[in-house]
């Protein structure tokens, strides 16, 4: 019985630290899941868009986007709200007509560029930032 009873804390230890987390509250999320990431996201006419983009726990963000060889950067600033029960952002812009766009979590470190419905880019190509 021993044995059984320290294997089973064994396997919760080994595979729930490798399950990704997602924010559980807007309190969690606000602590934990805002600040700065960075990375490199693929560009259709470019070899690469070079984004930073700053989650404020104020509900603002700042992103800054530079297209290699083409210029830059170009700066987004606007509010952003959590939808998807917390797993995602919906990032609305300042400008006339507003931008939108969208992020999910993939855990505190790293999150991810969605399509226009807010659902996983469906690529081999990275769509990862990761916090810096």
């Amino acid at each position: 019985m021993k044995h059984l009873f320290a294997f089973f804390i064994f396997s919760l230890f080994l595979f729930g630290c490798s399950v990704p987390s997602t924010p559980k509250n807007t309190q969690d999320l606000l602590k934990n899941y805002t600040g700065t990431f960075a990375g490199l996201l693929p560009c259709a006419d470019c070899s690469g868009l070079d984004s930073e983009l700053h989650l404020n726990s104020d509900y603002t963000f700042k992103l800054t986007e530079t297209y290699l060889e083409k210029g830059g950067p170009f700066i987004t600033t606007g509010v952003w709200s959590p939808i998807k029960d917390f797993k995602a952002v919906k990032l609305v812009s300042d400008e006339t007509p507003p931008a939108t766009s969208f992020y999910g979590f993939i855990n505190k470190d790293t999150i991810l560029w969605l399509d226009s419905n807010a659902e996983v880019i469906e690529s081999n190509f990275n769509y990862k930032l990761n916090r810096i």
